[in-house]
């Protein structure tokens, strides 16, 4: 299956992964984690869309040197899917008929419509949650985003000669990776997904997603502070769900993108929080390359939005 470039940016990197997806694994051809520039994204919005170009331009020529083909440079040759994840984008579980996709992208702008205070430029999508409920409609998670959003994306990453071919949410790329994962099949539980500066916190109960937080961390990443954070908004997020869906029991949290020793702190917490702390372990469903030696190794919890695009490309 022929490899994609998976990008996305965090509040404070640029992270890239190459590979592909079949039905059973999750193929890693190569992977990079860059320094965004100071100033250039706030919040998984991009305010400068010309540093960005300049940016993007400098990763694929770096890119093009290792690779000895600067002429024919493999990252700008090869498609591109990006992913963004900002709470600026509205998503919304509807049900709807079972109809053609077109009549429920209406479906979806008229809900999202009737919110909005005069015309908007929003763009709309969903992704298929549920296709048989019980009373033969289908569930779905409606996405609407503004296109003023996406544009300095779209103009960066063309602009330094990037085959950009689609942009996917975070969210739907946590839905797919978990569809994506057979021992999470049937399974009442949160993702807690820790990337530096930023934590997002999502429910799945008997498997399907119900709905996700998104948090800014204030503490500096790897510091007790900043641990302590993930547990207390974790803590919140629990007696939230308790509360609002007393049907619901949650009894793990899978935690990514935290190194072990501060997962094994997490589980101190087991009893306090009500769940159970336990890693994801994504060993059996990912195949990465050796790292050079002296480099560090590929550790698919840093990279789970980018592990979840390349699903949805290939899903």
């Amino acid at each position: 299956m022929s490899a994609v470039n998976s990008l996305y940016c965090s509040p404070t990197h640029f992270k890239l992964v190459v590979g592909s997806a079949d039905k059973d694994t999750i193929k890693v051809e190569n992977f990079l984690e860059v320094a965004l520039p100071p100033n250039a994204t706030i919040n998984g919005i991009v305010t400068d869309a010309t540093t960005m170009t300049d940016f993007f331009d400098s990763v694929a020529k770096q890119w093009g040197i290792a690779a000895g083909k600067v002429m024919n440079n493999p990252l700008l040759k090869q498609p591109s899917q990006l992913v963004v994840h900002t709470n600026s984008i509205q998503t919304k579980i509807l049900e709807v008929p079972p109809v053609s996709d077109e009549q429920v992208r209406i479906f979806i702008k008229r809900e999202f419509d009737q919110y909005a205070e005069g015309e908007t430029d929003d763009l709309y999508d969903y992704t298929i949650l549920n296709p048989s409920l019980p009373s033969g409609g289908i569930e779905i998670l409606a996405t609407s985003v503004g296109r003023s959003l996406l544009a300095p994306y779209v103009t960066a990453l063309t602009g330094a000669g990037y085959n950009l071919k689609g942009i996917n949410i975070g969210v739907n790329c946590h839905i797919k990776l978990v569809r994506f994962l057979p021992e999470l099949t049937g399974q009442s539980f949160v993702l807690v997904h820790a990337d530096g500066k930023d934590q997002t916190i999502t429910l799945f109960i008997g498997g399907f997603y119900r709905f996700s937080n998104r948090y800014r961390l204030m503490n500096n990443p790897n510091t007790p502070e900043w641990l302590a954070e993930i547990v207390n908004n974790l803590s919140s997020m629990l007696q939230s769900t308790r509360a609002q869906r007393k049907q619901a029991a949650v009894a793990y949290a899978y935690v990514a993108g935290m190194a072990d020793a501060q997962i094994a702190q997490m589980m101190t917490a087991s009893q306090q929080l009500g769940v159970q702390i336990v890693k994801l372990d994504l060993r059996e469903a990912v195949r990465a390359p050796r790292p050079f030696e002296g480099a560090a190794p590929f550790e698919p919890g840093s990279y789970l939005f980018n592990l979840g695009n390349l699903v949805k490309v290939h899903g």
